[in-house]
């Protein structure tokens, strides 16, 4: 049985007030935000730039475990499918 995804959160983040607008949803999200800038602003060395974040969620947050190729497969359509529509207005 697959887990619903306040099931996979608790797992992550089960400190966490998970309600919308919660105080750690936003300090997450702020984080994420300013790893995909750091991403942007580093976008010629990627990896030098989320060594440190990749080793944090491999080693110590176990994140991958799961991310099997069928998520991987799954994760890269949605987002080639939200690319996809913020870029369709261009054409």
């Amino acid at each position: 049985m697959a887990l619903s995804a306040e099931d996979k959160a608790n797992t992550y983040f089960p400190n966490f007030d998970l309600s919308p607008g919660s105080a750690p949803v936003r300090e997450q999200g702020r984080k994420v935000g300013d790893t995909l800038t750091d991403a942007v602003d580093n976008m010629d060395d990627l990896p030098t730039a989320l060594n440190a974040l990749a080793d944090l969620h491999a080693h110590r947050l176990r994140v991958p475990v799961g991310f099997s190729p069928v998520v991987y497969t799954s994760m890269e359509k949605f987002l080639t499918s939200v690319s996809a529509v913020l870029t369709s207005k261009y054409c």
